[in-house]
């Protein structure tokens, strides 16, 4: 990987909690450029190293009093987590509904998301904007596809190389792209978001400058 696209697997293997740093046991790998790498590294002790005694204090007030809360709602009933799930032949968010018995299945898809994620990551989540997009495909699919979203753009989706490999999902991974898309006209085109797959519980971290 390093000789054939100047690129590195990284792995972070501690992450900011209220009590302190936390070893991140289900820490997945994420593909990082070469030339990002010592930035984003400082970036992420920076993060660390910002967890004063005034925030563990805080937290843990705020922990005590919010324990009897549902932690993947908010008292508005949206989610806290912001969580896509694509489906064939569009997406849904909290905001972009259907009629109501398929609104119920989508809820429950979109909650058990953000359960299962906050089960792998903790609490840092919360701290966190990072949306997570899931979608019903394999994780070895979803590895493949986020390489190909760092290193060749939104537009790889509905490549002839990725419809060659993956036939089944054309219309999943258009609808994919235009998720995507959505998310990077909100943020000025930066796109950093958590790709999820259902089928497997596992997910895999997505960041494009």
């Amino acid at each position: 990987l390093l000789s054939r696209k100047s690129s590195v697997k990284l792995r972070q293997t501690t992450i900011a909690h209220g009590t302190g740093p936390l070893f991140n046991y289900n820490g997945n790998e994420e593909i990082v450029a070469l030339n990002a790498l010592s930035s984003l590294i400082m970036e992420r002790l920076n993060e660390l190293n910002n967890v004063s005694d005034e925030n563990i204090a805080t937290r843990q007030q705020t922990n005590a009093v919010d324990s009897s809360i549902q932690p993947t709602q908010s008292h508005s009933g949206n989610f806290d987590i912001e969580c896509i799930y694509v489906d064939n032949d569009q997406y849904f968010d909290d905001s972009n509904r259907i009629n109501s018995s398929q609104w119920k299945r989508v809820k429950k898809v979109m909650k058990s998301t953000s359960q299962k994620m906050i089960d792998h990551l903790g609490s840092a989540l919360f701290d966190s904007t990072t949306p997570v997009i899931a979608v019903d495909l394999p994780f070895r699919i979803v590895r493949e596809l986020g390489s190909c979203l760092i290193f060749d753009g939104l537009e790889s989706l509905i490549s002839n190389d990725i419809a060659t490999k993956f036939p089944g999902h054309k219309k999943t991974l258009r609808t994919l792209m235009y998720a995507c898309d959505s998310i990077s006209r909100r943020t000025q085109g930066r796109l950093t978001f958590f790709l999820y797959s259902i089928i497997d519980d596992n997910y895999d971290l997505i960041r494009m400058p």
